[in-house]
């Protein structure tokens, strides 16, 4: 989702005091996933004076924009106004929190080891509240998916796959995908559901599917692992297997 740049920094007896700036920018992978979060994993330091060899670096939380419906933007990152081994990092601010369905997770702000026991307490209560809401949430999507009743239906002649389709849809698309990801096989979607809500199940099967596919629909992007999203190679992909 991002990269970072320089990728080290080195602090000498002349400059130890002198913060340094990383830059991270987001990657445009042409996926319509919405507001990714991601981490910056950084190493220890390393140090030939024992103050600061090992040296624990804070990991660094950003997140990359989708700025329209049909790309991710390669904005989304941020600067981090410094870094100094006896500071951390002073601050670091991303665009908003990550939404899943409207539920907004929050971010820790600063580094754990500068907080004090009352924002510590009060960050895990606000994320004990979010994992109650997302484990509903994951709840009724469970009970949805399971109790739709199959439909067997056809994909209409000349019908082709030109819109998006992601994890949480309801639509006579998301209808069609299924009937098409039934046809490919059990090894692809042995479940066979057409219920017309885009769930667990449905999500599952298109990652196979692209992952069948791989030199044709994620190659291009890089990728080896399938996102499950119809996005603009995977409809390609659909489309020619349906004749167009």
């Amino acid at each position: 989702e991002g990269t970072i740049s320089p990728s080290s920094m080195t602090f000498t007896s002349v400059n130890w005091a002198i913060p340094q700036t990383a830059t991270t920018t987001g990657v445009d992978d042409d996926i319509v996933d919405g507001d990714i979060g991601y981490t910056i994993i950084t190493a220890n330091a390393s140090s030939t004076d024992s103050n600061y060899d090992g040296f624990v670096v804070s990991d660094v939380t950003a997140s990359n924009t989708n700025d329209d419906e049909e790309t991710v933007s390669s904005g989304g990152g941020g600067i981090a106004p410094g870094w100094t081994p006896e500071l951390g990092w002073n601050t670091f601010k991303t665009e908003e929190s990550e939404k899943i369905n409207g539920i907004i997770i929050p971010l820790i702000e600063k580094p754990i080891k500068k907080m004090t026991k009352i924002e510590i307490k009060t960050k895990i209560a606000e994320f004990m509240t979010i994992v109650q809401q997302l484990q509903f949430l994951l709840n009724e999507m469970k009970s949805v998916e399971s109790s739709e009743i199959v439909k067997i239906i056809e994909i209409p002649i000349k019908h082709k796959f030109e819109k998006t389709l992601r994890y949480g849809q309801t639509s006579k698309n998301v209808e069609y995908l299924q009937e098409f990801l039934k046809v490919q096989g059990v090894d692809i979607y042995p479940e066979g559901i057409v219920s017309g809500y885009f769930g667990a199940l449905t999500k599952r099967a298109l990652i196979r599917f692209q992952e069948k596919y791989t030199e044709d629909i994620l190659a291009v992007w890089g990728l080896t692992t399938g996102t499950g999203v119809v996005g603009k190679t995977t409809k390609v992909k659909i489309n020619e297997l349906l004749g167009y």
